[in-house]
């Protein structure tokens, strides 16, 4: 810290009064001064010294600084209103670049602003706390596959004293009951322990497949060319579904089995997949008169025909 007797308070002051008066594009000088008055007062001091020699209230004056930290090239930003600074300087480096690149900022009004930097910062907490969700169930597995290795551990380690019963000349080796039992009971806790990875895994699958979602939803809105984001999303999300479902279908004999009301539901879904694929098939075929069991005319739907 400068003593105050090489730092001029009194000029900074008056320069500070100055800069007031003038455009937005000098909130960075302004804001530079700022910093350079607190950090020659002492802690407490800058409050008092805002309200009565500057006339900038703490919050007013938070956002200058942040504004002088944030754009070291005042040219950069030199049309822009202190509103529409304010609102930039909140984003961290990587969100207001792709703002700023995304939109015409000069152009766009305070309102259009304020819903962009919204979106960011929402989209930016997504995938944060997705992130963070992630990270946990993969640490929570990692947990439980070590909780199932030392129970199996135990289970290995288990002496296992053997008594001898002579019947008739032949010689019997027979393992104690406390070891039968111990041993039957680390294997119902690993049983218990492996399901709750499966469970945790399920979770992290998921998790791992709306981060997906999330990125893709990101690269979307970035994409110049809007349709090539949208195909993409519709790859992944086919391939999503494969994924999570392709395996169901080796359940033919419980599929055989279950309730009349479940059956239905399954029927009508499975019915729908139908007529979506359907309908792919015709969007990518380009045909317009038959496509599987859904006749065409003149555009429209004649007869839709379901088999089982």
């Amino acid at each position: 810290m400068q003593s105050l007797t090489e730092f001029n308070i009194e000029r900074t002051t008056a320069e500070i009064l100055i800069l007031k008066e003038q455009t937005a594009q000098n909130i960075v000088e302004i804001g530079k001064r700022l910093i350079a008055v607190k950090d020659n007062l002492q802690h407490g001091e800058f409050s008092e010294w805002l309200k009565e020699r500057v006339d900038i209230s703490h919050r007013t004056a938070n956002n200058f600084m942040k504004v002088a930290t944030t754009f070291s090239n005042s040219q950069a930003i030199a049309n822009l209103g202190s509103t529409k600074l304010f609102l930039l300087a909140g984003l961290d480096e990587e969100d207001r670049q792709e703002v700023m690149k995304e939109n015409n900022v000069e152009d766009m009004t305070t309102r259009q602003l304020e819903q962009a930097v919204r979106e960011k910062k929402e989209l930016k907490k997504r995938l944060d706390d997705e992130q963070e969700y992630s990270n946990k169930l993969q640490k929570s597995i990692q947990e439980k596959e070590q909780e199932i290795k030392d129970l199996q551990d135990k289970i290995d380690k288990i002496p296992v004293p053997k008594k001898e019963i002579i019947e008739k000349e032949v010689v019997k080796e027979v393992i104690p009951e406390k070891v039968i039992q111990e041993k039957a009971l680390l294997k119902q806790q690993i049983e218990k322990q492996k399901q709750q990875l499966v469970e945790i895994q399920k979770r992290a699958e998921k998790a791992e497949s709306t981060l997906k979602g999330i990125r893709l939803e990101d690269n979307l809105a970035k994409d110049e060319v809007y349709d090539n984001a949208k195909l993409d999303m519709l790859i992944y999300n086919i391939n999503d579904f494969l994924n999570k479902n392709s395996k169901y279908t080796y359940l033919k004999e419980d599929l055989q089995h279950i309730p009349s009301k479940k059956r239905k539901f399954v029927e009508e879904k499975v019915n729908s997949i139908k007529e979506w694929v359907m309908l792919m098939e015709q969007a990518l075929s380009n045909n317009k008169d038959i496509v599987g069991n859904m006749i065409y005319g003149e555009g429209e739907i004649i007869k839709w025909v379901i088999w089982y």
